[in-house]
């Protein structure tokens, strides 16, 4: 009698044990999945409400796809059991990203060369941000990535650009010693000679440091310095105002366009002048 109890109650929780074992399967599927769809609306720019809109799209699709399958029902309630509500999705992302963020900083850390760009600008709400960059290069090759976005708070002088750069990079544990170059926009605050970023920030290193002016924003410096060539000025004077002309209303631009896939034309759309962007300006000559 009491052997039998004991093999009752081994059998019990024998089932136990497969249903839980079954749950955690069976939420490991449907975690994985969210966290995939999870990723593809933060790459879109969706909204995190969407999420549930994503699924009911999938149970109506999947219950029309596999309506002669045998486990049919099976398919519809994994679909059903995958969290994607706006919280969950927002959960979702931000381990996405912190995870991506770690293993960003993992191969920084491996990496022999640093080299940074620091930049310093407005935004629309005029709080001014430190933008940093790195490249490093790995196995895969020659790698970009934004380290961190700061907010400066009060001034931007040097000392106030370098203070919460270094501390960002001691945060991430990252080797300031494996810096070799910062490129930076120019500016005073930055290439001062005795209170610039640069002087403050290298005087953190034992070594010498290569400092270099951003290309992007020489290339608004020439923008600037081309509007004096005549010929230039010239040409430009009567392209720009034909192109407003064209972009100002709708019915203009449609029949442009028309024009162009009438006349077969690899252009199938006007590019428009932005003075910043000294290149553009040849984009819409062409």
């Amino acid at each position: 009698m009491q052997k039998k109890a004991i093999n009752e109650l081994q059998r019990k929780q024998l089932i136990q044990q497969n249903c839980f074992s079954n749950y955690i399967h069976s939420g490991s599927i449907t975690t994985e999945a969210s966290f995939a769809l999870s990723l593809q609306i933060a790459k879109a720019g969706k909204p995190f409400t969407d999420g549930e809109f994503l699924k009911d799209c999938m149970y109506t699709v999947s219950g029309i796809l596999y309506n002669d399958l045998k486990n049919k029902d099976l398919i519809l309630s994994k679909i059903k059991d995958i969290p994607l509500s706006a919280r969950t999705v927002k959960e979702r992302i931000l381990n996405i990203a912190e995870e991506v963020s770690n293993m960003k900083i993992k191969d920084i850390k491996t990496a022999e060369f640093l080299s940074l760009a620091i930049d310093e600008f407005l935004d629309v709400t005029d709080i001014s941000q430190c933008c940093v960059m790195v490249k490093y290069l790995t196995a895969s090759g020659v790698q970009e990535e934004l380290l961190e976005l700061l907010p400066m708070k009060g001034q931007t002088r040097g000392e106030d650009i370098a203070e919460p750069v270094l501390k960002c990079l001691e945060t991430k544990n990252i080797n300031i010693e494996r810096i070799v170059s910062v490129a930076t926009d120019g500016a005073s605050a930055m290439i001062a000679k005795n209170k610039g970023f640069i002087k403050l920030f290298s005087s953190h290193i034992s070594h010498e440091i290569i400092s270099s002016h951003c290309i992007l924003h020489q290339e608004a410096l020439v923008a600037k310095s081309l509007g004096a060539i005549p010929q230039l000025k010239n040409v430009m004077e009567v392209i720009v105002p034909i192109v407003n002309f064209i972009r100002a209303k709708s019915l203009n631009r449609r029949i442009f366009t028309a024009l162009l896939e009438e006349m077969d034309f690899i252009h199938k759309e006007l590019v428009t002048f932005t003075a910043v962007r000294w290149l553009s300006g040849g984009k819409t000559l062409k």
